[in-house]
């Protein structure tokens, strides 16, 4: 049983480190702006033996070249956590809009940092 435990938190460790990599080349090398919600889109995922029903915010903004651009923001939710006409801070990288701001950075940081003190934890009883 140990040893399955080990392996999840392995796997959010993981997930940990691809989040706080990605986000630290999002922002070092994206475009970041502010833009308003427009819309919310449901949209149903498949995986595995699982359905899941995601609401991605579809957001409005200006590009470097004041280009006006709407994209989905590229994190669904199971709930709508954004409201339409609501304003956020988001990163332009890669023809796509990725969340930003310091809640984001958190989070994170939160999911590395838990998922290491639970390894360490578990290697030391181990």
């Amino acid at each position: 049983m140990e040893t399955l435990f080990l392996v999840i938190t392995s796997i959010f460790l993981g997930i940990g480190m691809y989040l706080i990599y990605h986000d630290y080349a999002r922002t070092k090398y994206g475009y970041q702006t502010r833009g308003r919600v427009i819309q919310l889109k449901g949209e149903w995922g498949y995986g595995g033996n699982s359905t899941s029903h995601l609401y991605y915010p579809i957001v409005r903004f200006y590009s470097e070249g004041k280009q006006e651009l709407q994209r989905r923001l590229e994190v669904g939710f199971s709930i709508p956590l954004f409201s339409k006409g609501q304003d956020l801070k988001i990163i332009y990288y890669n023809d796509k809009a990725y969340p930003a701001g310091t809640m984001w950075k958190l989070l994170y940081w939160c999911i590395f940092l838990i998922s290491l003190g639970a390894a360490i934890i578990q290697l030391y009883y181990w």
